[in-house]
C-alpha cells in the first residue's frame, strides 16, 4: 500500500523515475502506516510498522 500512496499525484517523479524505479532502487525502507475507518458510530484505528531490508 504504501508504494500505491506513494504514486498518488503522477505516474513521474520530478526527476522522471517512475515510482516503481525508486523503490526498485532501494536496499531497504521503513514504514508506520495508520489507517483510520469511520464507520457511522464506531471509528476503528490500525497501526503497523513495516521494516524492508534486502541485506538482512
Amino acid at each position: 500500500m504504501l508504494a500505491v500512496l506513494s504514486g498518488c499525484g503522477g505516474d513521474t517523479a520530478a526527476d522522471g523515475s517512475t515510482v516503481r524505479t525508486h523503490f526498485e532502487e532501494l536496499a531497504g525502507f521503513e514504514a508506520h502506516l495508520k489507517i483510520l475507518s469511520d464507520l457511522e458510530q464506531s471509528v476503528l484505528e490500525y497501526e503497523v510498522d513495516y521494516v524492508y531490508n534486502i541485506l538482512a
